[in-house]
């Protein structure tokens, strides 16, 4: 800090505002993401107990509770379904959670200039994923909270409308969605050409291979790999449009976001579930079903949620006259 004359004070150097402003911006947006993180735990942790506990109807496959009037909210799919969801997203936010503030710590410690500048780059690459994806992620993970207890999600009693509020002001600070798309896909994709994302699939990609050696993990890393072409097929395809139609990188980053967010979170599942596989393999007790419960989870995951790519990677590339072609006046007609 240079003190100033008029009893201000100088932050860097001058003329390099926004630069500095972004240095702080950028861990903001960071710890905005661990709000986001925040959200999707606390929801789940209000759903479990409620969908153990509560009482309605018999499951479709027979009573699974014989013994009581009804079966748990838990014995149906269809609550199954939410549950999993809200595990599947906060695990995996909380793992991409550690992986970047890990690389924040290895940025801190690094001697090596180009080791720090590659690990400052893949940090510049998530930021805006963790910020935009974890938060919007836990929009979700509430409202599944709030819909898995029906009318009494929505009441102040049991609080998962406050989560559900605080969750949706979390994806606006700090730079809405908006603001997160066009960062990650402008900033961080097409103003390197792609470099970053590539080093960070490269990474993927490695991992890939190293699962490939053990059967278990072999239908996930084949997958993700699978996946990771096609993220990097559907990246040239976008900046190679907006190279040409400048209304391309805005009316793609949305989806490029969430696209981006979901294959990220695969890399991650795919590292927990590894995590699990060799932990069992080397003879590690597993009485609470801890381990395996991650191995399902990461089942689910693959399942359910990363082939949400596939209509993502659709949308961003349909024609943008499809957003202006529609006359202003034209979006109602109220006289």
């Amino acid at each position: 800090y240079q003190r100033r004359v008029h009893g201000g004070y100088l932050v860097g150097q001058a003329h390099q505002g926004m630069k500095q402003m972004f240095s702080f911006m950028n861990s903001a947006r960071l710890h905005v993401g661990i709000q986001g993180l925040g959200s999707s735990e606390l929801t789940l942790q209000q759903s479990i107990p409620y969908a153990r506990e509560r009482l309605a109807g018999r499951a479709p496959s027979g009573a699974k509770r014989p013994e009581k009037p009804a079966d748990a909210l838990v014995d149906h799919p269809d609550i199954r379904r939410m549950l999993l969801k809200q595990k599947a997203i906060a695990e995996g936010s909380r793992c991409l959670v550690y992986h970047t503030s890990l690389l924040a710590d290895r940025s801190h410690a690094a001697t090596d200039a180009k080791v720090k500048a590659a690990i400052e780059a893949e940090m510049s690459l998530l930021t805006p994923i963790v910020k935009g994806f974890l938060t919007e992620m836990s929009l979700e993970t509430s409202s599944d909270g709030i819909q898995i207890y029906g009318g009494h999600g929505y009441i102040g009693e049991w609080g998962l409308e406050q989560i559900y509020r605080d969750a949706r002001i979390s994806t606006l600070y700090e730079g809405t969605t908006g603001i997160q798309s066009l960062d990650l896909l402008g900033r961080k994709v097409m103003s390197n050409k792609g470099a970053h994302l590539q080093a960070f699939c490269a990474q993927i990609n490695a991992f890939c291979d190293e699962c490939k050696a053990t059967p278990a993990l072999q239908p996930h890393a084949t997958a993700l790999q699978a996946a990771v072409a096609k993220w990097i097929d559907v990246t040239t395809k976008v900046l190679v449009q907006a190279s040409k139609n400048p209304d391309v990188l805005e009316s793609a980053s949305y989806e490029y976001l969430f696209y981006s967010g979901y294959m990220t979170f695969a890399y991650m599942w795919l590292r927990m579930e590894a995590a699990a596989v060799h932990a069992l393999a080397a003879g590690a007790a597993d009485t609470d079903g801890f381990y395996k419960a991650k191995i399902l989870t990461s089942n689910y995951y693959f399942s359910r949620l990363l082939p949400r790519t596939e209509s993502l990677g659709l949308t961003m590339l349909a024609p943008t006259t499809h957003l202006t072609d529609l006359p202003e006046e034209a979006f109602a007609f109220l006289e």
